[in-house]
């Protein structure tokens, strides 16, 4: 039986309408969304995504659109396709509110999309962290250069007075890009205390701004934001890398399975 997705279409001049409608995709077998953006997977292993795109979360190539900010209908994401992953596919797709995360039939997990809470799970270290903390530096330097010209105009004005205006101008004139990874990239999970091959990943989960993933030996790591401590780590408020869940009450069980909501998480597990 082929498979169809339906979506809710608008209805005159309503954004939000409540009659399903038949998108122009064919043979899914796999759907995934976050909290504006959408994704589709079909039976080649071709990824579809469409949405809102303002921190690059659908993860497009610029060359087909991955600039904008919203992709209005379903747009192959070539970064996912099987060829650029030895014939592996995608099998699970969970996204935040900025972010998407991708788990693919070999264990891999890739993410894009917001990072400045931590959401894609690369570290701070990782190339493309480091080329969005450049996009930021460069923006605040032309802010910086921008502060000065607009305090120059103001030189007629009270100096307090003008220092503030001129900041106020410098912030609207020169606003900061979105703190995004533009493309899917690789999260690397850790090895730990009795483990020496690379963990392999067969359950995710997106909340908000954080994320669950559980290994198939049924550990469970967490990242991202905890500010109420929905990452399950303690007093831990924040998580830039996968870490993993220490818990003496999950001490001799199995993780089998991890949700999340906004602010908190859920995992389901046996006895092991």
């Amino acid at each position: 039986m082929r498979a169809l997705i339906t979506r809710m279409a608008s209805t005159g001049h309503k954004t939000h309408g409540l009659t399903p409608e038949r998108l122009s995709l064919r043979d899914i077998v796999t759907i995934g969304s976050g909290s504006y953006h959408s994704f589709a997977v079909s039976k080649k292993g071709d990824v579809f995504g469409w949405g809102l795109n303002s921190f690059c979360q659908v993860g497009l190539s610029d060359a087909d659109g991955g600039y904008e900010d919203t992709i209005p209908v379903p747009t192959i994401i070539d970064a996912l396709s099987p060829a650029q992953h030895g014939g592996a596919r995608v099998v699970e797709i969970t996204g935040g509110a900025h972010h998407s995360v991708f788990l693919f039939s070999n264990g891999e997990v890739w993410a894009c999309g917001r990072c400045d809470g931590n959401e894609v799970g690369l570290g701070a270290n990782h190339p493309e962290m480091v080329k969005n903390e450049q996009r930021k530096e460069a923006a605040l330097k032309k802010r910086a250069a921008r502060e000065v010209d607009e305090l120059a105009l103001l030189a007629d004005e009270p100096a307090d007075e003008a220092a503030l205006k001129a900041a106020e101008n410098a912030a609207q004139g020169v606003p900061l890009p979105n703190p995004y990874i533009p493309y899917p990239q690789k999260v690397a999970f850790p090895l730990t205390e009795g483990v020496t091959t690379e963990t392999r990943i067969i359950k995710i989960a997106s909340g908000t701004r954080h994320n669950f993933a559980v290994s198939s030996d049924g550990r469970v790591y967490s990242w991202g934001m905890g500010n109420t401590s929905q990452l399950g780590l303690g007093d831990e408020e924040d998580a830039p890398i996968p870490t993993l869940v220490r818990s003496q009450k999950m001490d001799g069980f199995r993780a089998l399975a991890a949700s999340t909501g906004g602010q908190h998480s859920v995992i389901v597990a046996v006895k092991a």
